[in-house]
């Protein structure tokens, strides 16, 4: 008889050990069975062959999530990949706070023209060049 079918709990401890996987190791088909040999619930028995383990789609999406190359910082030498994808995470979410920001300054910017345009003499103003408030510096640059 074979080895078993990857049920759920098996699916979800694999998919746990891809995440958490240590940056600095490469991860393998063989590497990742060999990690499971040494887990706790699989000790002592037979490892899954690749082909079963590419077979469970949560298996299969934890293994390419994982395989997506990955920027190392130079002081994220010891870091998992789980810590890595919450930093980009972090940075995405960073990301959006600034595109608000940006945003609001533009709008915040249109208004500040439109106003300016209504004053007497807005047009030139705004059309105008620039007042030159640099003459205390030299012209050499």
């Amino acid at each position: 008889m074979g080895m078993r079918k990857i049920q759920k709990i098996d699916a979800q401890r694999i998919v746990h050990v891809i995440k958490n996987w240590p940056a600095k190791r490469r991860l393998t088909w063989e590497a990742l069975r060999t990690r499971l040999a040494q887990t706790p619930p699989y000790q002592g028995q037979e490892i899954w062959k690749r082909q079963s383990l590419c077979a469970n789609v949560a298996v299969a999406a934890a293994w390419a999530e994982a395989k997506i190359p990955v920027a190392l910082p130079t002081t994220a030498k010891n870091n998992t990949r789980a810590q890595l994808f919450k930093r980009v995470a972090e940075l995405e979410e960073e990301n959006k706070k600034l595109a608000n920001l940006l945003e609001t300054l533009r709008r915040q910017h249109t208004k500040l023209c439109y106003n300016a345009s209504l004053l007497p003499g807005g047009a030139r103003v705004l059309l105008g060049d620039l007042p030159n408030n640099t003459s205390h510096r030299s012209s050499e640059g």
